[in-house]
């Protein structure tokens, strides 16, 4: 699955590395985060369905959510991934592994925040993708 190089890349990268002071940095499915401590990062995948002629381009979508104690912080990591990841082109997205397939745009579509529902809670940033791309078999 093409989501795990996504992945991969954004936790490979050292100033994302550097904001969120965890080398190395677990990005979590959206079921739990277990007892990791702030910031957290976790990401939803959902695969879209195609009909029989668009087979061959999947164009999905992954939502990241930043939980975090420092809203400064957190919209920081959330900048960075938006470096990273919101791009209309392949060439920009060259160093996403293709093993799996061959990505040909990334684009952000909808972002949203939280303040924390408790005074010692997480504030909470969300940022979802869409991507299309073309499986290598």
């Amino acid at each position: 699955m093409l989501l795990y190089s996504i992945n991969d890349y954004v936790q490979s990268d050292a100033t994302m590395l550097a904001l969120t002071g965890k080398d190395p940095l677990i990005i979590n499915p959206m079921i739990g985060y277990d007892d990791d401590i702030a910031p957290i990062m976790l990401y939803e995948y959902s695969p879209r369905v195609q009909d029989d002629f668009m087979y061959f381009i999947h164009h999905d979508t992954v939502r990241y959510v930043i939980l975090d104690t420092d809203i400064d912080r957190a919209y920081a990591i959330r900048d960075r991934l938006l470096a990273l990841l919101n791009h209309s082109d392949q060439i920009q997205l060259k160093n996403i592994d293709d093993t799996y397939g061959r990505m040909l745009y990334m684009t952000l579509y909808r972002s949203s925040d939280r303040a924390p529902y408790e005074p010692d809670g997480y504030y909470a940033i969300s940022a979802s993708f869409e991507f299309c791309w073309i499986p290598n078999d």
